[in-house]
This record gives C-alpha cells, structure tokens and sequence, in this order.
C-alpha cells in the first residue's frame, strides 16, 4: 500500500529559491532539523513540502500529514518524539498539517500491521539503547585504563 501511494500517488516537487534559503537560513542557525548533525536532505523534504502545501493546496483537502520516525531532527525532545519541534511547529500550523512518526497510524492501517509496525520500532529503539550502553562502557574503560597507565 505504502509503496504504491509513493510510486503512484506521489507528486514530484522542484526546490525552489526559497526552500534552499529557508534550509540555509535553518542549518546557519542550527534550527531543527539541524540540531545535532547536518540534515539538509531531511530540511530541503520539509522546507519543499511546505511550500507545495501553501501555493498549492486544494480548497477540498482540509489537512496534511508530515511522517517522519527521524525524531532526532523533528521532534521536541527525546521524552515528546510524537511533538513536533518548536522550530518547525509554526509552519505545520499554517498549513494545516500534522506530525505524525509513525505512518502506520497515519494511514490507519489494521491493528496487526500496526502492532507488527509498533514491535519493530521498539525493538530498533532499544536495540540503539544497548548500542549505545556498551559504547558508554568501552569508552568508561578506555578512560580508566588510560588513567591507570597516567598513575591517576
């Protein structure tokens, strides 16, 4: 279904002059999406979508929906991943849009799908958590190893 919405349904949109000065304007600012790392492509998709939205809208669409599980770059904040980010939120409301990370409750999918959808995240969620644990660790011996060898 998802695929064929993107492949068939999908509308393919130019970058404009604006959306690169908007994504320039946001990256020199380090403005969501460009809080912790460089996120031209993710902001150039948002900034795009965005515009399309205001010059194009039809009269009989009332609302929008911008998906994306990348909570790092749209996102409030780790603890509110389903809240868009204060940076991005004025343009969400002017065009009637709403944040949603997970595109399965966007689309209204069955709830095995969803369940199916819902298991994978947190599995990749906590899968990144113990990621990031046992890095903390390495780093934590690293450290004593090296302060050991100091005489520390």
């Amino acid at each position: 279904m998802i695929d064929d919405i993107i492949k068939s349904k999908s509308q393919i949109i130019a970058i404009s002059e604006k959306t690169k000065d908007k994504v320039i304007e946001f990256g020199i600012n380090k403005k969501a999406p460009f809080k912790s790392k460089n996120s031209t492509a993710d902001a150039v998709i948002f900034f795009s979508a965005i515009e399309y939205l205001e010059n194009n809208s039809d009269p009989d669409v009332t609302d929008s929906i911008f998906i994306s599980y990348n909570s790092n770059d749209f996102s409030r904040s780790k603890n509110e991943q389903d809240i868009i980010h204060p940076d991005l939120e004025e343009f969400l409301v002017r065009t009637n849009t709403k944040f949603e990370r997970n595109i399965a409750k966007a689309l209204k999918l069955s709830a095995s799908m969803q369940e199916g959808i819902d298991s994978y995240l947190n599995y990749k969620a906590e899968s990144a958590l113990e990621d990031d644990y046992i890095d903390a660790q390495i780093d934590g011996y690293i450290q004593h190893q090296s302060d050991i060898k100091r005489g520390k």
